[in-house]
């Protein structure tokens, strides 16, 4: 046996250690898929939902925006449509760019609210708290939608259901990122790892009874519950909400039957600065909550132990990137002999790990009832790699660095095919509301005129 380079018993067992963190991602991955398999696919249905009718929920529709002119007619055809009668939409509208303008028309609409504020304080967390404390008096409920998503009627009445269980206080719907899915192979790519979060992880989780994030987007709670507990001025204020709920003692319920379409980044710039606020957010807040949220009796160990897997999850690209340095080096100085056991060890996890990331984005497509899409897969295995240094790089900052601003995700208002479920749902309102042109055209293929970023 040949000796053993000094360096290479010295970043041997860090190259291991490594290795072995990313490869309890990949069993996780390996339970995940054949329970989220196990599970009944929910469809999309715009069917009625029967609520209890000794029961009057009101319900208040938050839409925060800034600088939304290519969606903004889009979202609030959608959200002013949707059958349920006894509701109210919050605009609260920090835009600079003529979106202001747009709303003017849509003040004088029934059940519309638009509130402008002067200055962009606490982001979308203290534009959501604004709606929520101008809610009507007889709010029950809240509901939350990112402008660039388009709810379907009957959507309400079956995220109701869930409340009329006592105990449920937040539930977390599908965000289905389809509307500009076949764009080109960016949103391509970005469909796959949302149909893997929402149609594999997400109801494997709720299925284990693990930790289940609230979302951002396409997600209802009881309106004393977010008046309660409000939302922090975070750049990722919905993960930071998650896990102050937790710590109260609340749980977040996952339905992936409430289905609302919503747009993919179709840039490579613009998927970056939204999966690198994600990154930093997520590790920030993990980081200052993590011993309280380790000693809270209000979770279980699963749900603990689920926290530090989600929250440290970015901090994944750091190890990647240190894993494949050592990795090729130690290669080198073996001239690719593996006969040191750390090396050889590490070589074997990773060849078993490396096919999870494939199989839970295919069987993800799969459960998103989208087959044909499986070809493809390569975009979102180069995404993938393409993201580990961003992630890396955004992690670190927020590990140690403090919070300075939030970067917005830029929407065209594209849509690209057509949706069946989608149009069936609309087609009644569309037909009593001809005169209304954001409705009727809802589903055209016409592309806005697109103003500079």
């Amino acid at each position: 046996m040949q000796p053993i380079p000094l360096v290479l018993q010295f970043d041997a067992p860090i190259y291991l250690a490594a290795i072995c963190w990313l490869f309890l991602y990949a069993i996780r991955y390996y339970i995940f898929t054949p329970i989220a398999l196990s599970i009944p696919r929910r469809i999309a249905s715009s069917k009625e939902a029967m609520l209890n009718p000794d029961i009057d929920p009101f319900v208040s529709i938050v839409l925060p925006l800034y600088n939304e002119r290519n969606v903004v007619d889009r979202l609030l055809s959608a959200c002013t449509s949707l059958g349920y009668p006894d509701y109210e939409v919050i605009v609260v509208d920090d835009s600079t760019d003529d979106t202001t303008q747009k709303l003017e028309k849509w003040k004088s609409r029934p059940h519309v609210k638009v509130i402008h504020r002067q200055k962009r304080e606490g982001w979308k967390g203290g534009a959501l708290n604004t709606g929520i404390s101008n809610a009507d008096p007889r709010s029950t409920h809240v509901l939350v939608f990112d402008a660039d998503f388009v709810p379907t009627p009957g959507l309400i009445e079956r995220f109701l259901l869930h409340f009329e269980n006592p105990s449920v206080q937040i539930v977390q719907g599908y965000q289905k990122h389809d509307l500009n899915a076949d764009e080109n192979w960016v949103t391509k790519a970005i469909r796959i790892l949302h149909s893997t979060t929402y149609k594999v992880e997400l109801e494997a989780r709720s299925k284990l009874g693990m930790f289940v994030p609230v979302m951002g987007s396409v997600f209802m709670a009881r309106t004393e519950v977010l008046k309660k507990i409000k939302f922090d001025a975070d750049i990722t204020e919905d993960y930071n909400l998650t896990l102050r709920l937790y710590l109260k003692g609340y749980k977040v319920v996952y339905d992936s039957g409430l289905v609302a379409s919503g747009e993919c980044p179709s840039s490579v710039a613009r998927v970056l600065k939204q999966i690198g606020r994600w990154a930093e957010g997520t590790t920030r807040n993990t980081k200052q909550y993590f011993w309280k949220i380790v000693k809270s009796k209000q979770l279980s160990i699963r749900q603990k132990f689920d926290f530090v897997l989600t929250g440290f999850s970015y901090l994944n690209g750091v190890l990647l990137l240190l894993a494949t340095v050592i990795g090729i080096t130690n290669l080198f100085l073996l001239k690719f002999d593996l006969y040191y056991p750390p090396l050889w060890i590490a070589t074997n996890l990773t060849t078993i790990a490396i096919p999870s990331a494939v199989i839970v984005q295919a069987v993800g497509l799969y459960r998103d009832n989208a087959k044909a899409k499986l070809r493809t897969l390569p975009y979102s295995v180069l995404m993938s790699y393409i993201l580990v240094p961003v992630t890396a790089y955004y992690s670190l900052r927020g590990l140690l660095r403090e919070q300075k601003w939030f970067h917005r995700t830029f929407k065209t208002g594209k849509i690209v095919q057509r949706f069946s479920y989608v149009q069936g749902a609309f087609r009644s309102f569309a037909h009593q509301t001809a005169d209304d042109q954001e409705v009727s055209a809802f589903f055209t293929n016409k592309l806005p005129e697109m103003p500079a970023e």
